[in-house]
């Protein structure tokens, strides 16, 4: 597969305040990722991508359901995006329908903080396996958003990939050292890093003392 264009710089974040109303599944505070759905994906796969990149990149995720876009000009949708972002929004992936002829599968800027998914792209028969490549872009497309180059680590999905064979193939996690530098980078943006809480072993009483 092509390797995917950075975009240009754009005014994105001048343009983050004062959105357009749209559909939204927000946590109660804090900074977040923001999945924006302009590409009709059902509302229990949006639900499914905002849990499993939620638990795969340890951030909150948001999911927000706004016209749908058909579009091969994955530049302009991300400029075009622009109006759907909040004062909430860490970074935005985009989700948009391209015409089946249209074989580039996503842009990333991260002058922008912004990448585009061309679901349309990620088509397969099995709904298992066109949910899990599309949570893998959205994976890669919030790392790339971040600024994390692709590793050559076969089991992180920021690999760079050819056919949607290989992707089939990549986990939707990033390796470690991948993990922790985005963790580090969200920080700054104000995201909060959901750690599990390891459990404590219950203590057991001592036995009485026999009299």
């Amino acid at each position: 597969m092509k390797r995917f264009p950075v975009l240009a710089a754009s005014a994105f974040l001048l343009y983050c305040h004062g959105a357009s109303p749209a559909e939204t599944n927000a946590p109660a505070h804090g900074k977040v990722v923001a999945i924006v759905n302009a590409a009709d994906v059902p509302s229990e796969m949006l639900a499914q991508l905002k849990q499993l990149a939620g638990k795969s990149m340890k951030v909150a995720f948001e999911t927000s359901t706004v016209a749908r876009v058909d579009t091969t000009n994955l530049l302009a949708a991300g400029v075009e995006g622009s109006r759907y972002c909040k004062d909430n929004y860490a970074a935005m992936v985009i989700l948009v329908a391209a015409p089946t002829s249209f074989t580039v599968h996503a842009s990333f800027n991260t002058n922008t903080m912004t990448s585009v998914i061309n679901v349309t792209a990620m088509a397969a028969a099995n709904g298992d396996l066109y949910r899990s490549r599309v949570l893998k872009q959205v994976v890669r497309g919030t790392a790339f958003a971040f600024g994390l180059k692709p590793s050559k680590d076969p089991l992180c999905a920021t690999r760079d990939y050819r056919t949607l064979a290989e992707l089939d193939k990549m986990p939707p996690v990033l390796f470690p050292p991948w993990q922790h530098a985005f963790e580090k980078l969200a920080v700054t943006r104000g995201l909060r890093i959901d750690r599990p809480v390891p459990r404590k072993p219950p203590v057991t009483p001592p036995a009485p003392k026999a009299p």
